[in-house]
């Protein structure tokens, strides 16, 4: 299985687990804004702050907040332009990270046939 394919399922079943436990229960903001910028940048696409919030179902400042975080450790990059609602992508550290954790994580994974 491909990483982003993993990183679309990760996502997947944290959308499923917020629709039957509620979105206050569970949370890993961080992971998931990776995996989000990840996706993007296999599909060769930036977010914005304002796309990344709608992705993820969160609020602006949550995002800002947690992108300042991940830009400060080197895995993500705010794109220089002066716009109000910034495009952001992941940076290379960042994308080579996440990649190793989901192809670790594969390793773990049921077959696809699912036996």
């Amino acid at each position: 299985m491909q990483a982003e394919e993993l990183a679309r399922r990760f996502i997947a079943v944290r959308r499923n687990r917020d629709q039957r436990f509620g979105a206050d229960l569970f949370g890993e903001p961080a992971w998931e804004l990776l995996l989000t910028f990840f996706i993007a940048a296999a599909e060769q696409r930036s977010l914005s702050l304002v796309q990344a919030a709608g992705e993820l179902g969160s609020s602006v400042p949550l995002i800002e907040r947690w992108v300042a975080a991940l830009q400060s450790r080197g895995l993500l990059d705010r794109m220089p332009d002066d716009e109000e609602d910034p495009l952001v992508r992941i940076s290379a550290d960042g994308e080579q990270l996440v990649r190793s954790v989901l192809d670790t994580s594969a390793l773990y994974a049921p077959p696809e046939d699912g036996r």
